[in-house]
This record gives structure tokens, sequence and C-alpha cells, in this order.
């Protein structure tokens, strides 16, 4: 707040409330309730994104071991590069959500509710790209993030590719599991706007909320001067073409 900032924006990982299966923990460094009763005595307000996905460079992305672990769940309803709702995920997310959201719903500071994260089905994760892809990483796990960090990818991703696939409310597919999300967090309190974030411009949105977001950051290679790189901020405008194609 002294900053200048005024809303904090909280990831809330199922995986740190939940070690063992059955069990949730939200005592000590897991009370939830009082760190939202201090953000909101600070006066300030609050964003909140339980997941249950939630990326943020965590293992498993926030969900819980015991959960990989079993063999039958589809893991965020994906597989294969297609959305497969799987509801035996589901009953286990329900049991998160019924712990978590009415939490965060009752807070009067909440201005933003977020469902999942970065779900988009990125064309390199499936297919004949993916064996490549992982032996990239293979090779070099660093080598990607300088692939995405060149001009070449630049010009591929923001010039290229959204004229072979831009995606308008027309010939967008709902998303049964963000569906799903989104109406349990109405049934369970939420009333402010929900949103997700979804991960490169050019790529397929989430229509099945209230807000579309993306993830963009223009500069993320502080390894040379970003002053010398061209195209840095043509992902903005990208983006802003890319909502402009959704007509509410």
């Amino acid at each position: 707040k002294g900053a200048g900032l005024n809303a904090v924006d909280i990831y809330f990982a199922w995986n740190y409330h939940s070690e063992k299966e059955g069990s949730y923990d939200f005592t000590g460094n897991r009370d939830v309730d009082r760190l939202m009763d201090e953000i909101e005595e600070a006066g300030l307000y609050l964003i909140a994104r339980p997941g249950p996905y939630i990326c943020s460079e965590i293992d498993g992305g926030g969900l819980p071991a015991w959960l990989l672990a079993k063999p039958a769940p589809v893991i965020r309803c994906r597989a294969a590069g297609k959305v497969v709702f799987d509801e035996i995920y589901m009953q286990y997310v329900r049991q998160w959500w019924e712990r978590v959201v009415p939490r965060i719903a009752r807070r009067q500071n909440l201005i933003l509710f977020q469902v999942e994260n970065e779900f988009n089905l990125l064309p390199h994760l499936r297919g004949p790209m993916a064996p490549i892809v992982s032996q990239i990483r293979k090779y070099d796990s660093s080598l990607l993030f300088k692939i995405a960090n060149s001009d070449l990818f630049n010009f591929i991703n923001y010039e290229l590719l959204p004229k072979f696939s831009r995606q308008t409310s027309e010939n967008s597919l709902s998303n049964p599991y963000i569906r799903r999300l989104y109406e349990w967090s109405r049934e369970l309190g939420v009333s402010v706007p929900i949103f997700h974030n979804d991960i490169l411009s050019c790529s397929e949105r989430q229509t099945d909320v209230d807000i579309m977001a993306i993830d963009d950051y223009p500069i993320n290679d502080y390894g040379s001067d970003w002053r010398d790189k061209r195209r840095i901020f043509d992902q903005t405008d990208i983006i802003e073409e890319g909502h402009a194609a959704f007509k509410r």
C-alpha cells in the first residue's frame, strides 16, 4: 500500500492445505482467513486465485501429491491435447472448492476471482511437436526460453500465427471444465467478476468466464538491454485485437 498499490493478488495452493487425502489445514501459517483479514484491515482490495491448478512455479501446479499419485483422474480434464471432462477428478476438485471458496466469497474487499490458470491446449504440447519439445527440454532446459525471446519467434508468434488462428466469439467452443468451475464458484457465493488467465496471445482463450485475460511479459530477458529488441510490445497489440474479436 505504501508503494501506491491498491490490491493484493493471491494464489491459494491446494497442496499446501491438503498434504493428506481428506485432510485440510487452515491453521498457523496456513490461516488464510487471518491473511485476508489483514488485507482488508490495510484497506486493500483482494484478487483471489484458488486454482484448482495455479501453475505459479509450485510443485504440481498446486495440485496435491496424493491426487497426482492416483491412476484414475484425468488431471485438469486435459489429455492428449483435448478437453476430457472427468467426473472423478471433479469430485476431488469439489472438495477443495467447498473448503476454500466460501472463505473467499464472503470478503467485502474481493473484486476479482480467477478459475484455473493458463489452461490453453498449446499446439506445441500435443501432436508431432510434443516429442520434439520434450527432447529439446532434455537437451537444454533453457533453450525454449531463449527461443521464445528471439526476434524470429516474436515474428512468428505475433505476426504470422494470429493471421491463421484468429479466435472469435463465433468459432469458440465452450469448455465444460471451466464452465463447471464458474458455476460452482457462483453457487458457493462468488458475486464478483470471474476471470481466467490464458497464456500466449495468439492461442485460444477460455470464454466461459466474465473476463478473459492473457499472461503477458513484454520484458522477461534481463541478460541484455531490452531497448535493443525489436517488436517487444507487439504482443500487447495482438492481445487487444484478440479481445476485440469477442462480442459480449
